[in-house]
């Protein structure tokens, strides 16, 4: 066991279950090897090269993987825990359901990576390139993701609560169904990106690019979005309770029963919006929200909307007495026939 784990040429060995605690492994050559489930924890593996290596269910807690070489290999099921995995080379590895609470990915290429369901929580991912993974039900709460390339990641349902994503790229990046509270997103540049139905509840996304976002029916209460771009947003049914909008740029965006009770949008342009039961009305608008613009093209609400709202229910619930009055009738005429 002490030859194999001071060995550098290693390619191709089959090290399955093999226990290589704290082995001095830096610059050996596994590319090839088979690890299902060894123990590597501890291991110093900074500038190896694991490429294309089967390493499902391998201890890696507290690795060091600095610099490694792990592109096309499969780490399905790893434990990462604290491994540091700065500037390694990751692309198209195999992630699904790893776990690596604390672990460093700072400066690595992520690209590709098929890491449903893992779990990196308070990890760092700052710099890393993270472009076409796919994340979906990851949990990456209170993980850095400052300037990391994001763009075309597929993180649905992905849980990202207290995350740290100031000045991330997230361009065409899918976040449906995820949750964002708390999340730090200043700076972000997310056009095209795919929020719907997502929390953003306490979220700071100042001066972030949201152009052509897609937010229908998601929960932006209490976010600061200061100073962000909006334009051709659709915010359909979107919640903006006590949201600050100021000086954001809404043009063309939809905001059609958006609820804003009690949002700030002073200086913001709604110009050509259309803002139909968003309760948010031409003749009051301007003078609650200071310096707001608009054009005459936006779609005010308009307060008569809500008694012609009623107005149907009413005829519905007629409609359904008068169903169940006739329902009622013909039951007891069948009743009388059969007696």
């Amino acid at each position: 066991m002490t030859s194999i784990a001071n060995k550098k040429d290693l390619r191709g060995y089959n090290l399955s279950g093999f226990s290589l605690r704290g082995a001095d492994l830096g610059g050996a050559n596994l590319s090839g090897a088979r690890l299902i489930g060894a123990d590597l924890s501890g291991a110093d593996l900074s500038r190896a090269d694991l490429s294309e290596t089967n390493m499902r269910g391998v201890n890696l807690a507290g690795a060091d993987l600095y610099q490694a070489k792990l592109a096309g290999s499969n780490m399905s099921g790893c434990n990462l825990t604290n491994a540091d995995l700065t500037a390694a080379d990751l692309r198209d590895v195999k992630l699904t359901g790893a776990q690596g609470e604390g672990a460093k990915f700072a400066s690595a290429n992520l690209s590709g990576i098929d890491a449903n369901g893992a779990a990196f929580e308070h990890c760092d991912f700052s710099d890393a390139d993270i472009s076409n993974a796919k994340l979906n039900g990851g949990k990456l709460a209170n993980s850095i993701f400052l300037k990391a390339n994001l763009n075309k990641a597929k993180l649905f349902s992905v849980d990202l609560t207290g995350a740290d994503l100031r000045d991330a790229q997230l361009e065409d990046a899918n976040l449906a169904g995820a949750m964002l509270r708390s999340v730090q997103l200043g700076g972000a540049y997310m056009k095209n990106v795919s929020l719907n139905s997502v929390d953003l509840s306490a979220a700071n996304l100042h001066d972030s690019m949201l152009e052509g976002v897609l937010l229908s029916s998601s929960n932006l209460n209490g976010a600061v979005l200061t100073g962000s771009d909006l334009n051709g947003a659709r915010m359909n049914n979107v919640s903006l309770l006590k949201t600050v909008l100021t000086e954001v740029e809404m043009v063309e965006a939809n905001l059609s029963n958006a609820r804003i009770r009690g949002a700030v949008l002073p200086n913001a342009n709604v110009s050509a919006a259309n803002l139909l039961g968003s309760g948010l009305y031409q003749e009051l608008a301007p003078k609650a929200h200071a310096g707001l613009r608009y054009s005459a093209s936006t779609r005010w609400d308009d307060p008569a909307r809500k008694h012609i709202s009623k107005a149907p229910n009413r005829h519905l619930e007629q409609r359904k007495k008068l169903i169940e009055e006739v329902n009622f009738f013909q039951r007891v005429s069948k009743w009388v026939r059969f007696q």
